[in-house]
C-alpha cells in the first residue's frame, strides 16, 4: 500500500458502538490516508457489498456476530476477487483462532493487542494469503472445464449459503438442468465440442443471474442453480429467463447441432428448511421425468 493513499474498507460487525473504535484504528495513523470505512451487519450482506464495489480489506469483528453467522464466514471468503479478510476479537484463544482461519480468514488479530502499524502489516500479507489461498480453494471447489463450483464446491458453498437465507427469513429456488443433446455433439464433432457446449452452457447460467446466486456444474451434463431472494411464485419466471438464453448459448458453439435443457425445481422455505441434498434430489428426479419426456422444461 502506498504511503498517504486513501483507502477503503468493509467493517463487517453487528455492534455498532464497537465499530468506532474499529474505524479509528483505520485511520491516517496506520499511513493509509483517510480511511473509508463501510459497515455490513453481517456475512452474507457482505458478500452483496463486495459484489458492488472494491475495498482494501474486510475486517470482520466476530465478537459482534452470532454464532450461526460466524459459520457464513466461508461464504463471505470464497467470493471472486474477495480481498483480504481479517478477524478482529477481544478473544485470545488459539482454538477459537484456529477454528476462523479454518473457516477461510487470512489473519485473526487479538482487539487491544493490534496497533495501526501492525494492522496495516496484516493487511499486506493477507493480500498475499488471499492469492494463494484463492489459487488453491478454487483447484478443489471449482470446475476446471467451466469455471462454476464443482459438486463438492456447490455443496459446501450452498449449504452455508442456505443457512444465511434461513437465518434472514429469504425464500430460494434450486433449479437442477439436464443438458440434451451432448451425447449427439460428442459422437458427431467430438468431445472437444462437447466441451465447448458446456462451457456455453456454464457461461449462459453465470450470465442468467445474479452473483450473489450459487451456479455449479455437478458433473458430466448436469448443472444447479441457487437463486435467493425469490418468492414462491417466480419459478416460471426464472425458468423462462434460462430457456430464452440456451438458443445464444448454443450459437456460442458454432455448432450446428440441437440443444435443449430439461429442467427441474425444489422451493426452499425458510420456515420448513430442507437439507440441499433433498432440494437437488427432488429436482434432479423433475429434471429425469421432464427429460425422459423430452420437454423442454417442467
Amino acid at each position: 500500500m502506498t504511503h498517504g493513499t486513501p483507502r477503503t474498507f468493509l467493517l463487517v460487525t453487528g455492534d455498532r458502538a464497537g465499530s468506532e473504535d474499529l474505524s479509528r484504528l483505520l485511520g491516517p495513523a496506520a499511513g493509509w490516508g483517510e480511511a473509508e470505512v463501510v459497515r455490513s451487519p453481517d456475512p452474507s450482506r457482505a458478500r452483496a457489498v463486495l459484489d458492488r464495489r472494491l475495498f482494501d480489506a474486510v475486517l470482520v469483528d466476530v465478537d459482534g456476530l452470532a454464532d450461526d453467522t460466524i459459520r457464513e464466514l466461508e461464504t463471505l471468503v470464497t467470493c471472486e476477487a474477495v480481498p483480504p479478510v481479517l478477524a478482529l476479537t477481544a478473544r485470545s484463544d488459539p482454538d477459537f483462532a484456529a477454528r476462523l482461519l479454518e473457516a477461510g480468514v487470512d489473519d485473526c488479530l487479538v482487539k487491544g493487542e493490534v496497533a495501526h502499524s501492525g494492522l496495516a502489516r496484516a493487511v499486506t500479507l493477507g493480500a498475499a494469503r488471499r492469492r494463494l489461498r484463492a489459487r488453491l480453494y478454487a483447484e478443489s471447489l471449482t470446475d476446471e472445464l467451466t469455471g462454476l463450483y464443482n459438486r463438492r464446491g456447490f455443496l459446501r458453498i450452498g449449504t452455508q449459503w442456505l443457512a444465511g437465507a434461513r437465518r434472514r427469513g429469504c425464500g430460494a429456488w434450486l433449479l437442477f438442468a439436464d443438458v440434451r443433446g451432448l451425447k449427439g455433439v460428442n459422437d458427431r464433432f467430438g468431445h472437444a465440442a462437447g466441451d465447448r457446449l458446456l462451457r456455453a452452457v456454464g457461461e449462459m447460467l453465470r450470465g442468467s443471474f445474479r452473483s450473489a446466486d450459487v451456479v455449479g456444474r455437478l458433473g458430466g451434463d448436469e448443472f444447479t442453480v441457487l437463486a435467493g431472494d425469490a418468492s414462491d411464485t417466480c419459478r416460471d419466471l426464472l425458468v423462462s429467463r434460462v430457456m430464452e438464453r440456451l438458443d445464444g448459448a448454443r450459437r456460442a458453439t458454432g455448432l450446428d447441432a440441437p440443444l435443449g435443457l430439461s429442467i427441474g425445481t425444489a422451493r426452499f422455505r425458510p420456515a420448513e428448511p430442507v437439507p440441499l441434498e433433498d432440494l437437488l434430489r427432488v429436482a434432479g428426479e423433475e429434471a429425469a421425468a421432464a427429460k425422459q419426456q423430452g420437454a423442454g422444461r417442467t
